[in-house]
């Protein structure tokens, strides 16, 4: 498939790293549907519970994407219960679109 042209896929890093991809919806969701988010992927340490401080989360259009990232940008994880003394750092992704991302992550699993 062709990458997508659209920035629909953010980083968030400064993530407090006992946040799971549960957590990060709840989070975002105070600021836009779900609904709006149909990819999420909190890479963890292997035989951890703990994260690598960052997440890759694809919004359905560029609008939500770039609504949250500046709603988000520069507030402190603090703001959510569990959260840590970090600022949110939100940036669009390398990897763009929900296919492209399920693309890497078949790929990064080794299927």
């Amino acid at each position: 498939p062709a990458p997508c042209k659209e920035v629909t896929t953010m980083r968030f890093r400064r993530l407090p790293t006992k946040y799971g991809a549960h957590r990060v919806v709840r989070v975002l969701a105070k600021h836009a549907l779900a609904e709006l988010i149909d990819y999420i992927y909190v890479p963890k340490k292997t035989g951890a519970s703990k994260n690598y401080k960052y997440a890759f989360v694809n919004f359905v259009d560029s609008q939500a994407a770039s609504y949250v990232a500046r709603v988000m940008r520069g507030k402190f994880w603090t703001d959510w219960p569990g959260g840590g003394f970090r600022k949110v750092d939100v940036a669009p992704s390398t990897v763009q679109g929900l296919v492209q991302n399920l693309l890497r992550f078949r790929d990064r699993m080794g299927a």
